[in-house]
């Protein structure tokens, strides 16, 4: 076989094999860029994924937080409207005294003070009471009532000031049931 041959034949066996390979290069380099797609895809699912559960934390942690505002509204809303009944009483309970009835008060306010403390050595009333209370000691600022107080130190004080403050745990659930809270 001539040289001319052996060297075309070389030549043709050199390129086919450089053309072999260069198939092979191309698949591996499709493969790795097919392979790069799809983790590609999978990372782009995963931060899709991720960002919707974010938003959706955020969204729940928003709603939560709103949720929390309202509470504390409403809360203070009901302690304004509570508050504000309060006063209406305290305002009606200051002027008891300028009321036809409140001799009977009064006189129902000092029996029962004297049956929960009968051996009071003391009683005490606001100086305008004094007239109906004459053995009592005038120095009571009071809307009106009566403060007992016996030998060992023991004191009933049975007047519309303490018997609101005593009062103010049951007119909060009363006011509750009626705001429709209860």
């Amino acid at each position: 076989m001539p040289l001319a041959n052996v060297l075309e034949a070389i030549r043709r066996e050199a390129s086919e094999e450089a053309e072999r390979r260069l198939d092979d290069a191309r698949q591996r380099a499709q493969a790795i860029e097919d392979e790069a797609h799809v983790q590609a895809e999978r990372l782009r699912e995963q931060m899709e994924a991720e960002a919707a559960r974010e938003g959706a934390e955020s969204l729940r942690q928003q709603v939560q937080a709103a949720r929390l505002q309202a509470l504390r509204e409403t809360r203070r809303r009901r302690e304004e409207i509570f508050q504000q009944a309060q006063a209406e009483v305290r305002q009606a309970l200051s002027t008891a005294r300028d009321e036809e009835n409140y001799p009977a008060l009064l006189e129902a306010l000092v029996a029962e003070a004297r049956t929960a403390l009968p051996d009071a050595a003391l009683a005490r009333v606001d100086p305008r009471d004094a007239a109906r209370e004459p053995s009592a000691e005038p120095c009571l600022e009071t809307w009106g009532g009566v403060e007992l107080e016996a030998a060992d130190g023991r004191i009933v004080r049975n007047t519309l000031e303490e018997r609101l403050r005593r009062a103010e745990p049951e007119l909060r659930r009363l006011a509750a049931r009626a705001m429709g809270l209860v």
